[in-house]
């Protein structure tokens, strides 16, 4: 039983995947009776998304001389913020912590020069020498994290990455992504189609998004299966990079604009055979059970490009992924094989999706364990305060770099 508060800790005042993934649950474990509340600036994006929400109480992260913290409480923050939670400078050290690692980057932000290490260049061994010392203190403190029962890792592609990064083996403890679910009593499937496909496509179209796209696009002009059946694409979602999308008359191609909520999930069930994207874009399209396949992050993209067996059914994954990696090699199968199990197993595809991200990527399922890993954590702020104390040179080079993040913000 959780005693005291489970505080959601997010700076942001912008929009992101983690700002609303970190809403929603504040907000649905909220109406399930758990005692909730959220911190963040007075303008922070938490405070937007959840000032309607009754009795959800707000903590200006901003102004905490005359905020009260009990031994009972617990925050719970993504990992790239640690450093953050520990110049919060909370009085109460007695107050628990849980760190939620919500992308591949997220511990690597905290390293001073996290901007070379994430380029994964010729020069990152170079890099990582230089640091090297600091490496090695956050590889211990992720062990020690771990061994506090204070961190878990959103899928395996997070959870590997670090590994190898900081060198360090500890147990996988996953925390996915999740959104609500529908709660069918049997998926809702179509009928056997064999006079075209409609695909959807579901993503910000930003410049890392809408390289996927192209690739994408790409695959689908060199499909062999078109005399079988009639391409059309729907792209959903709106972006600064819409125009970078590339241009083909081979396939019928429809920009819808954003779409979101209700809307979405209408024009998804109305309109689409089958979707294809990454993230919880993907997952949009399974709860409503279309058959959804994965295509190759923006890490792992490159690594396919001499082949043409680079996509996944959802339910083909395990570890929690939302996208094809690089370790997905013997499983991935080309476009043509996506699009014959469309045509010919709608039906049983349609309920494998719907059923995988029932099971695993469901909003009851991540906030159970949520509430149950944050109960479990003995990682204090006086743990923090001694593991994350800065040295005058690592003082230095953090002011350097975050004058840097402001001038070629």
């Amino acid at each position: 039983m959780l005693e005291g508060r489970l505080i959601f800790f997010h700076q942001s005042i912008g929009i992101g995947g983690a700002q609303l993934l970190l809403a929603r649950l504040a907000k649905y474990m909220h109406e399930n009776s758990v005692n909730v509340c959220y911190m963040c600036p007075d303008n922070g994006f938490l405070k937007k998304y959840l000032s309607d929400v009754n009795c959800i109480e707000h903590i200006n992260s901003n102004e905490l001389n005359s905020q009260k913290f009990s031994d009972s409480d617990i925050i719970v923050s993504p990992l790239s913020y640690i450093k953050q939670v520990q110049k919060l400078k909370i009085i109460n050290e007695n107050v628990k912590l849980f760190f939620w690692d919500m992308h591949p980057y997220n511990y690597i932000e905290n390293l001073t020069l996290s901007y070379f290490h994430k380029k994964n260049s010729k020069l990152s061994m170079l890099f990582k020498m230089i640091e090297s010392s600091l490496i090695k203190k956050y590889a211990q403190n992720l062990s020690f994290l771990q061994h506090k029962n204070a961190v878990s890792f959103m899928c395996r592609k997070n959870y590997t990455y670090n590994m190898d990064f900081f060198g360090v083996d500890i147990p996988a403890n996953y925390l996915p992504i999740c959104l609500e679910i529908p709660n069918y009593n049997s998926a809702k499937v179509k009928a056997h189609k064999t006079d075209g496909i409609s695909i959807g496509w579901l993503s910000r179209l930003d410049h890392d998004k809408v390289i996927l796209l192209n690739n994408f696009i790409q695959a689908l002009e060199k499909s062999t299966i078109t005399s079988a059946a009639q391409f059309r694409l729907f792209i959903i979602g709106s972006g600064d990079s819409i125009n970078l999308v590339t241009k083909t008359t081979d396939v019928a191609v429809t920009f819808t604009g954003a779409l979101s909520g209700i809307e979405l999930d209408h024009f998804i069930s109305e309109n689409l055979d089958c979707g294809f994207s990454v993230g919880t874009s993907a997952l949009e399209f399974a709860k409503l059970s279309i058959p959804t396949f994965l295509v190759p992050g923006n890490d792992a993209y490159i690594d396919y490009n001499n082949t043409n067996n680079k996509y996944l059914p959802l339910d083909k994954l395990s570890g929690y992924d939302v996208a094809v990696e690089n370790y997905h090699r013997d499983i991935t199968v080309d476009l043509d094989t996506c699009f014959t199990l469309v045509l010919e197993n709608y039906s049983s595809l349609a309920i494998q999706s719907y059923e995988y991200v029932s099971m695993n990527h469901s909003i009851i399922h991540t906030a159970g364990l949520l509430k149950r890993y944050a109960e479990n954590s003995s990682f204090n702020i006086s743990h923090l305060n001694k593991l994350y104390t800065e040295s005058a040179v690592e003082i230095f080079f953090n002011r350097i770099k975050q004058f840097a993040k402001k001038l070629f913000a």
